[in-house]
């Protein structure tokens, strides 16, 4: 199975929710999806059952741009919490206004660092 990272999880993502048709089979440790778009083309792939859990509630689309702009937001300040015991969802991400917790979100490494780097990016501190 191929690991993917966190742009082809975004693009998995759209194509969950643009597709005309979602086919899904479970497998022991994985989810087999086929896509079908609107000109019949099927689009196979093979995710982890956490994967399908964060395509099914469009994590990759929706909350990631939701703790990005929060990243943005004047005022408000960032935190990460990691509780290890949480093993699909190891990171707590908490903004707060002032001593305010404004929004949690829980998430993996991995989308931890995609978030920091977009944030880089955002703020100009990287050209990557």
């Amino acid at each position: 199975m191929k690991d993917y990272s966190i742009k082809d999880l975004i693009y998995i993502n759209e194509l969950f929710e643009s597709s005309v048709c979602v086919r899904f089979i479970t497998l022991n440790r994985f989810v087999q999806l086929e896509f079908t778009d609107e000109e019949g083309i099927v689009h196979p792939y093979t995710v982890t059952k956490r994967e399908f859990v964060q395509i099914k509630r469009n994590f990759y689309i929706e909350e990631l741009n939701e703790i990005i702009e929060y990243g943005l937001e004047e005022g408000v300040s960032m935190y990460t919490k990691i509780d290890s015991s949480n093993e699909g969802f190891p990171i707590e991400v908490i903004f707060m206004e002032g001593d305010v917790v404004c929004k949690q979100f829980r998430c993996n490494f991995e989308e931890l660092g995609f978030v920091y780097k977009a944030l880089k990016k955002q703020r100009g501190v990287s050209k990557d």
